[in-house]
């Protein structure tokens, strides 16, 4: 358990860490990327990993569900 929970800390200070030297348009990119890829996952219907019900009311509004 406190492997996973420093392995946790670890990960999340790199990907702070990579997002510091970012410039707006690449913040921009990314966040529509990963809407991008929330609306397939919506469209497809993974049950894992969105709630299809979820994507049918509505509750993404920026991403086109």
């Amino acid at each position: 358990m406190l492997l996973r929970l420093s392995y946790l800390a670890v990960s999340s200070v790199f990907a702070f860490m990579r997002l510091l030297p970012m410039s707006d348009v690449d913040k921009d990119i990314e966040i529509l990327t990963l809407r991008h890829q929330l609306a397939a996952m919506c469209r497809v219907g993974v049950s894992g990993l969105v709630s299809v019900t979820a994507c049918q009311a509505g509750a993404f509004p920026l991403v086109g569900c």
